[in-house]
Protein backbone atom coordinates (compact mmCIF):
# COMPACT_ATOMS: atom_id res chain seq x y z
CA UNK A 1 0.00 0.00 0.00
CA UNK A 2 1.52 3.29 -1.22
CA UNK A 3 2.11 5.86 2.04
CA UNK A 4 -0.01 9.27 1.79
CA UNK A 5 0.72 12.38 2.47
CA UNK A 6 -1.59 12.79 5.66
CA UNK A 7 -0.08 9.35 7.17
CA UNK A 8 3.58 10.14 6.10
CA UNK A 9 3.76 13.81 8.36
CA UNK A 10 1.14 11.78 10.91
CA UNK A 11 4.28 9.15 11.38
CA UNK A 12 6.19 12.01 12.76
CA UNK A 13 4.03 14.08 14.56
CA UNK A 14 3.45 10.53 16.44
CA UNK A 15 6.76 10.07 17.36
CA UNK A 16 6.99 13.49 19.36
CA UNK A 17 3.86 12.32 21.53
CA UNK A 18 5.85 10.04 24.13
CA UNK A 19 8.47 12.82 24.30
CA UNK A 20 5.86 15.68 25.70
CA UNK A 21 5.60 16.54 21.52
CA UNK A 22 9.26 17.66 21.52
CA UNK A 23 9.38 17.77 18.04
CA UNK A 24 13.45 18.14 18.87
CA UNK A 25 13.20 14.60 20.02
CA UNK A 26 13.31 13.57 16.23
CA UNK A 27 16.88 12.84 15.49
CA UNK A 28 16.81 14.06 11.65
CA UNK A 29 15.81 17.49 10.61
CA UNK A 30 14.03 16.36 8.00
CA UNK A 31 12.03 14.46 10.02
CA UNK A 32 11.13 17.88 12.25
CA UNK A 33 9.93 19.34 9.14
CA UNK A 34 7.43 16.04 8.48
CA UNK A 35 6.29 16.49 12.15
CA UNK A 36 5.99 20.27 11.52
CA UNK A 37 4.33 20.35 8.77
CA UNK A 38 1.67 17.58 9.81
CA UNK A 39 1.06 20.06 13.02
CA UNK A 40 1.01 23.22 10.43
CA UNK A 41 -1.74 21.48 8.11
CA UNK A 42 -3.57 19.91 10.78
CA UNK A 43 -4.39 23.30 12.70
CA UNK A 44 -4.67 25.52 9.93
CA UNK A 45 -7.35 23.68 8.08
CA UNK A 46 -9.13 23.15 11.62
CA UNK A 47 -8.58 26.96 12.80
CA UNK A 48 -6.81 29.04 11.09
CA UNK A 49 -3.06 30.34 10.95
CA UNK A 50 -3.78 31.64 14.51
CA UNK A 51 -5.08 28.52 16.23
CA UNK A 52 -1.55 26.85 15.00
CA UNK A 53 0.58 29.73 16.15
CA UNK A 54 -1.51 29.46 19.93
CA UNK A 55 -0.40 25.78 19.86
CA UNK A 56 2.83 25.28 18.72
CA UNK A 57 5.91 27.06 19.60
CA UNK A 58 8.05 28.78 17.08
CA UNK A 59 10.62 26.02 16.09
CA UNK A 60 7.70 24.12 14.86
CA UNK A 61 7.31 27.29 12.82
CA UNK A 62 10.37 27.21 11.32
CA UNK A 63 10.77 23.30 10.85
CA UNK A 64 7.29 24.17 8.64
CA UNK A 65 8.89 26.84 7.08
CA UNK A 66 11.73 24.74 5.67
CA UNK A 67 9.55 22.08 4.60
CA UNK A 68 7.62 24.12 2.08
CA UNK A 69 10.50 26.07 1.14
CA UNK A 70 12.64 22.44 0.79
CA UNK A 71 9.82 20.95 -1.26
CA UNK A 72 9.34 23.65 -3.53
CA UNK A 73 5.91 24.89 -2.14
CA UNK A 74 6.93 28.72 -2.83
CA UNK A 75 3.29 30.08 -2.54
CA UNK A 76 2.36 28.42 0.93
CA UNK A 77 5.74 29.32 2.58
CA UNK A 78 5.18 32.70 1.38
CA UNK A 79 1.69 32.70 3.23
CA UNK A 80 3.40 30.95 6.39
CA UNK A 81 5.71 33.38 6.37
CA UNK A 82 3.82 36.53 5.70
CA UNK A 83 1.10 35.31 8.37
CA UNK A 84 3.58 34.53 11.31
CA UNK A 85 6.03 38.09 10.43
CA UNK A 86 2.19 39.51 11.08
CA UNK A 87 2.00 37.90 14.79
CA UNK A 88 6.18 38.62 15.21
CA UNK A 89 5.34 42.65 14.74
CA UNK A 90 3.37 41.99 17.84
CA UNK A 91 5.14 39.49 20.16
CA UNK A 92 8.66 39.25 18.68
CA UNK A 93 10.14 36.71 16.90
CA UNK A 94 12.04 35.34 20.07
CA UNK A 95 9.02 33.54 21.35
CA UNK A 96 10.25 30.05 22.81
CA UNK A 97 6.63 28.83 23.62
CA UNK A 98 2.98 29.35 21.94
CA UNK A 99 1.30 32.71 22.23
CA UNK A 100 -1.64 32.69 24.25
CA UNK A 101 -4.88 32.01 22.74
CA UNK A 102 -6.61 35.00 24.15
CA UNK A 103 -4.06 37.15 23.35
CA UNK A 104 -4.36 36.20 19.60
CA UNK A 105 -8.06 35.68 18.95
CA UNK A 106 -8.73 38.87 21.23
CA UNK A 107 -11.80 37.07 22.67
CA UNK A 108 -12.37 35.97 26.69
CA UNK A 109 -15.49 35.56 28.53
CA UNK A 110 -15.60 36.60 31.61
CA UNK A 111 -18.65 35.14 33.57
CA UNK A 112 -20.11 36.35 36.87
CA UNK A 113 -23.31 34.62 38.99
CA UNK A 114 -25.68 35.98 36.04
CA UNK A 115 -23.88 37.44 33.17
CA UNK A 116 -21.30 36.76 30.66
CA UNK A 117 -18.96 40.12 29.30
CA UNK A 118 -16.51 39.13 26.04
CA UNK A 119 -13.66 41.40 26.82
CA UNK A 120 -11.39 41.82 23.85
CA UNK A 121 -7.52 41.92 24.49
CA UNK A 122 -6.37 41.28 21.13
CA UNK A 123 -3.40 42.93 20.14
CA UNK A 124 -4.00 42.72 16.57
CA UNK A 125 -5.90 45.14 14.11
CA UNK A 126 -8.95 44.92 11.85
CA UNK A 127 -6.45 45.12 9.05
CA UNK A 128 -4.07 42.47 10.43
CA UNK A 129 -6.68 40.26 11.79
CA UNK A 130 -8.48 39.78 8.10
CA UNK A 131 -4.73 39.52 6.54
CA UNK A 132 -4.08 36.44 8.71
CA UNK A 133 -7.80 35.07 8.17
CA UNK A 134 -7.25 35.96 4.25
CA UNK A 135 -3.85 34.29 4.71
CA UNK A 136 -5.60 31.31 6.20
CA UNK A 137 -7.97 30.74 3.76
CA UNK A 138 -5.62 30.80 0.48
CA UNK A 139 -3.74 28.11 2.75
CA UNK A 140 -6.70 25.64 2.90
CA UNK A 141 -7.00 26.37 -0.59
CA UNK A 142 -3.68 24.54 -1.66
CA UNK A 143 -1.88 26.69 -4.23
CA UNK A 144 0.56 24.31 -4.10
CA UNK A 145 0.20 20.81 -4.20
CA UNK A 146 1.95 20.12 -1.16
CA UNK A 147 0.91 16.21 -1.36
CA UNK A 148 2.62 15.97 -4.28
CA UNK A 149 5.58 17.99 -3.88
CA UNK A 150 6.23 16.54 -0.23
CA UNK A 151 5.97 13.11 -1.07
CA UNK A 152 8.63 13.38 -3.93
CA UNK A 153 10.90 15.38 -1.88
CA UNK A 154 11.20 13.68 1.21
CA UNK A 155 11.11 9.86 -0.70
CA UNK A 156 14.48 10.32 -1.26
CA UNK A 157 15.30 10.98 2.79
CA UNK A 158 13.13 7.75 3.86
CA UNK A 159 14.84 5.69 1.29
CA UNK A 160 18.31 6.65 2.21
Amino acid sequence: MAMTWTSLTEKFHSRTIENNYRIDSLKENWQRELAALYRLESEINNGGYLQFAANWSRDVFMYSLQGLQNMGAVRMAEIVAEAQGIIDEQFGADSATPIPAELLFGERIIKSSETSHHVSRSVFSSNSRERLDSLSIEFIRYPDDISELGLNYYKIKLEG
